[in-house]
């Protein structure tokens, strides 16, 4: 976690029905249980000022926009709600434009204005092209690939990139290379 010290983090977005909690295992915020409400701290970025060890180690965020002061615990080496930036912008310089192949068939999607999930059927092993990386909605799958099919289809895939900040029991699930090959398969 020492390492941790000194490195930007960004506040994931949430779905809508998760963003009335904000962003819960973090203090010295303006919600009703002194957590950072989401409208505060959604899309900021804050830099890790220290790194207090222990069974469940601490660490104290500044704010970069307004200087405010959050704290939280790790649990199981994972900092809630936020994405390394260091992470997202290796994950965008080395992958936006790209052409990756699909492990799984499907792309998902998300309706935020009905708050409904699908997917889009795009095949096995079929060319997609990264068209952006973006903040995915959580710590285990921080980075998310917005994807396009060769017959045009739209969706997203939600990955980590490096590990830095995922549970050990979630590291293999959003592991990139588990749902994304960088060549295609035969």
């Amino acid at each position: 976690m020492t390492e941790w010290q000194g490195k930007r983090i960004l506040f994931l977005p949430r779905i809508a029905p998760q963003q009335k909690y904000g962003y819960q295992l973090f203090t010295g915020g303006s919600g009703p249980s002194g957590q950072p409400a989401y409208e505060e701290a959604v899309g900021k970025v804050g830099k890790i000022t220290s790194v207090q060890p222990g069974q469940y180690p601490k660490v104290t965020v500044e704010m970069e926009d307004s200087g405010k002061q959050y704290t939280a615990a790790v649990y199981n080496g994972s900092l809630k709600g936020v994405v390394f930036v260091d992470e997202l912008e290796q994950a965008r310089k080395e992958l936006k434009g790209k052409t990756l192949w699909t492990i799984r068939p499907t792309l998902s999607n998300y309706d935020e204005a009905s708050g409904k999930f699908s997917s889009v059927w795009v095949g096995g092993s079929v060319p997609v092209t990264v068209v952006d990386v973006v903040p995915g909605w959580y710590e285990h799958e921080p980075v998310r690939l917005l994807l396009r099919g060769p017959k045009g289809e739209e969706g997203y895939c939600d990955v980590h990139f490096s590990g830095t900040n995922v549970t050990k029991g979630l590291l293999e699930i959003g592991q990139i290379d588990k749902k994304l090959s960088l060549s295609a398969r035969r």
